[in-house]
């Protein structure tokens, strides 16, 4: 059997690559040239090789059980009698409320509180953190973080060679000795670890650990008939949990409180860079965008931009098409949800969109 890394040698089903055009040309995401937003693509991945055919998910494919890849994210560890001390004045988690097996979304912020990375951290052990992010942004976290590192007793250890897959249950797993609760992680025996984020509405298990090992364990449960999913099923995943994601909905325009990940963001710990505007945000003022779910039928996305009588008021973010709908996460003034008025989608005259602004969620992904 192939190594789970690649897209292209494996036939999971996702959208196909478009490799001339130099862009981030994800499934789903509204990105234009030089990280400017842009019309929406339905292209495969960056970074694959090849085209990832497959139809789309439908809803039939939400009834039973799957395996979805999960190559779009990559881990690093840091671990040390340092090491929390250290993650604790870097970044928005407070790391003293995180308990051993559990994980909680952190963000790394600008000095004007605006999000540079947006990660889930979880905690191994007293001093030994897993930090799971975008693969993409692998390089520049590991730098971000090694520019934080002075005399500190700590290593941070990059995880790249790590294999992820997802093992997805809409039924919910039985309960089994030495399994992670909802939120939680172990580490497995046969070497990495298994965790099962809660915040994505469906019940899930992810898989972290060598190739070598995962690639058999993979083989097992597809023997078992469970078909194995991309990257189009997890933005379906994410998208209907209204759950932003790093670089795309979460980017440098971005603060936490406009994507509802206030929870990711302690104001009362001590120091971080951004706290300072995150607590002004909460005490004096709010935020004039908001992150929103939408719903339209049957729609084309267009340039991605939505439209209150003639006039632009907000840019779809993500978007995948289920069930003969367009589903969707988009930022839109709180103006515009205040006055309750009806978006259209792609123009004056495009389809009138259906919109949901999504709960705050206690660990989002990352």
């Amino acid at each position: 059997m192939p190594r789970i890394r690649s897209f292209a040698e494996l036939e999971i089903p996702c959208a196909s690559t478009d490799s001339g055009t130099g862009r981030d040309r994800e499934e789903g995401s509204v990105r234009g040239e030089g990280g400017r937003p842009g019309p929406p693509s339905s292209s495969g991945p960056a970074g694959t090789e090849g085209p990832c055919p497959g139809p789309e998910p439908g809803p039939k494919d939400l009834e039973a059980p799957f395996l979805m890849a999960l190559e779009h994210l990559a881990a690093l560890c840091v671990e040390g009698p340092d090491a929390g001390d250290f993650l604790q004045r870097i970044q928005s988690q407070d790391l003293e409320g995180l308990s051993v097996g559990r994980g909680a979304g952190a963000c790394f912020l600008s000095a004007k509180g605006r999000i540079q990375d947006y990660v889930t951290l979880w905690r191994l052990g007293e001093d030994r953190f897993l930090i799971l992010g975008e693969a993409r942004d692998r390089a520049a976290r590991l730098e971000g973080l090694e520019r934080f590192h002075f005399g500190e007793r700590l290593e941070i250890r990059d995880l790249a060679d790590l294999a992820l897959f997802a093992e997805v249950r809409p039924e919910g797993f039985p309960a089994s000795e030495g399994a992670p609760e909802p939120g939680g992680l172990v580490e497995v025996p046969a070497g990495g670890f298994l965790c099962r984020p809660s915040e994505f509405g469906v019940d899930m298990r992810w898989r972290i650990g060598e190739p070598a090992i995962l690639e058999g364990e993979l083989e097992t449960l597809r023997s078992q008939g469970l078909p194995l999913f991309g990257l189009r099923m997890f933005e379906l995943l994410r998208i209907r949990a209204g759950r932003p994601r790093s670089g795309l909905e979460a980017d440098a325009k971005a603060f936490p409180p406009e994507l509802g990940i206030d929870d990711a963001c302690s104001l009362s710990k001590g120091c971080y860079v951004g706290q300072e505007v995150l607590a002004r945000i909460k005490s004096y003022g709010k935020v004039n965008r908001r992150l929103v779910k939408l719903e339209a039928p049957g729609a084309d996305p267009g340039d991605g931009l939505l439209y209150d009588e003639g006039l632009e008021a907000g840019r779809l973010r993500s978007w995948v098409r289920f069930g003969g709908w367009l589903l969707g996460l988009a930022m839109v003034p709180v103006l515009v949800l205040e006055e309750g008025t009806a978006l259209r989608l792609g123009g004056p005259e495009g389809p009138e969109v259906v919109l949901e602004v999504p709960a705050s969620g206690s660990e989002p992904s990352p």
